[in-house]
């Protein structure tokens, strides 16, 4: 089954699902959105990374045209992490200090490799 807000458990996300995970010391939050387009072409980049880490990437819903209200835990993470656009990857250690920031779809794409080897 595809992910989708509607069949997922929590308020944030595993987006590329898998049959197992690598477990990471640092914690990798998309901050992203449907409506965004940006955010749309950094979806297709992931999907078609050959990683097994890109499958930690957990799928934070800023989505504000819809019916549905943003859930209080997503907007309560955006703001800890100062994100006020999408798409936005925060990378942080496992007390949640942020360790890094790539703010925009190009930014996020040209360098989601070098992260994964840095902090993955």
């Amino acid at each position: 089954m595809e992910w989708s807000p509607s069949n997922a458990g929590c308020d944030h996300r595993y987006r590329y699902p898998t049959t197992h995970r690598i477990y990471l010391v640092n914690k990798f939050y998309l901050f992203s959105k449907k409506s965004c387009g940006p955010c749309g072409l950094v979806d297709r980049y992931l999907q078609g990374v050959k990683d097994e880490r890109i499958n930690n990437i957990e799928y934070v819903d800023l989505e504000d045209v819809s019916s549905k209200p943003i859930p209080e835990a997503n907007l309560k993470l955006a703001k800890d992490y100062e994100v006020t656009a999408t798409p936005v990857l925060v990378i942080t250690d496992k007390d949640g200090n942020k360790l890094e920031t790539q703010v925009g779809g190009m930014a996020i794409t040209q360098n989601i490799r070098s992260l994964l080897k840095n902090y993955g």
